[in-house]
């Protein structure tokens, strides 16, 4: 709990104090950096948390009550913090020396340069975070989802969430594997749909009537020996054919929509399957992984190897308690030898004394 809290804090931090500041006149507070002001309009730009997202806004001077501009000063020590960012505890490993000594070496400088920093406070819970985390290692006590306990429980606890996290997969993946079925059994349904109306539109005879060529009207004449013309009659001449109409089937429409909705539904089902089994691919190697770690594991680990766990009363220092000494009947047991041996010396001086 305390690891989160100080992350909290350490954000919260970040975004009320690490830049310009314009308060308008609802009283909403817009934190960022100013990138120009006129009389009329004040534009700043705004980011999120992390510094990943950024945005610009124009606000309009009739709206503000108030702008802040950082200093010198200021601009620097927060830059100086915000490259803090990088040390960071792990609420399930501890850190090796070498990382504590870089991040404590971190903290303690930039608090000799910006001592009267805004961010001073937050440092400084934060070094005593990593002080306690010290002796705690120091101690032979490891970590385990922000909790500090010894290696023994550390790798019982390891082993149930392991067991659960498989337990949890493995629930999943049948989830997953019921969510498949329906879909197979549709994409099966629409596929046949689909050939079916394709093999009865394919088989479809449209009608073909033929186009006739428009009639032309000609002279059948006959001459004398002499070639003087006789006679001269009007002949039809003979159509021909010069192309078909093409009349659909009445069915065929009706059978083409089916054909691209079956098509449709088709093309759809087989993208819902295609992520489907990408997502259950991806469960089964997670699954695989898990069960590999959880069997390379050791069952145990072995306690004449494991350093005594001593209580940590400071960051600094810490007390050792025997543990025959937290047990009440114990004391029980050393004030009843206290007063046999007081009265057996009592008894030895009063008869040392009779001889004298």
């Amino acid at each position: 709990m305390k690891f989160v809290y100080l992350t909290c804090c350490c954000l919260a931090v970040n975004l009320s104090l690490r830049a310009d500041t314009v308060t308008l006149n609802s009283g909403e507070v817009i934190t960022g950096e100013i990138r120009s002001e006129t009389e009329t309009q004040v534009e700043i730009e705004t980011s999120n948390a992390k510094r990943t997202v950024f945005q610009t806004k124009q606000i309009s001077k009739s709206a503000v009550r108030a702008v802040v501009h950082e200093t010198a000063e200021q601009k620097r020590a927060r830059a100086d913090y915000e490259k803090l960012a990088q040390y960071q505890l792990n609420p399930n490993q501890e850190l090796t020396p070498a990382q504590f000594s870089a991040g404590l070496s971190a903290f303690q400088s930039f608090l000799k340069v910006h001592p009267a920093s805004v961010f001073a406070p937050e440092l400084s819970h934060r070094i005593v975070a990593w002080q306690t985390e010290v002796s705690n290692v120091a101690s032979g006590r490891v970590k385990f989802a922000g909790q500090w306990m010894s290696p023994v429980e550390k790798n019982s606890r390891q082993r149930q969430a392991q067991v659960q996290a498989i337990q949890t997969l493995q629930n999943k993946l049948e989830q997953l594997q019921d969510q498949r079925r329906p879909i197979v059994d549709s994409l099966a349904i629409a596929q046949e749909n689909l050939a079916t109306n394709q093999t009865k539109l394919a088989s479809l005879q449209d009608e073909q009537i033929p186009i006739y060529g428009s009639a032309s009207v000609g002279l059948e004449t006959r001459f004398d020996l002499h070639g003087k013309l006789i006679s001269a009659t009007p002949v039809q001449a003979k159509r021909e054919i010069t192309g078909y109409q093409i009349i659909p089937h009445p069915a065929r429409d009706q059978l083409a929509s089916r054909v691209v909705l079956a098509q449709a539904q088709v093309t759809q089902l087989q993208g819902n399957l295609k992520i489907l089994d990408a997502t259950i691919r991806d469960v089964q190697t997670r699954l695989q992984t898990a069960q590999q770690a959880l069997t390379s594991q050791p069952a145990a680990v072995q306690t004449q190897n494991i350093k005594p766990t001593p209580v940590v009363s400071s960051p600094v220092a810490y007390t050792i308690i025997p543990e025959t000494l937290r047990n009440p009947k114990h004391w029980e047991w050393i004030g009843g030898l206290g007063l046999v041996g007081l009265a057996a010396l009592i008894f030895f001086l009063r008869r040392a004394k009779r001889r004298d």
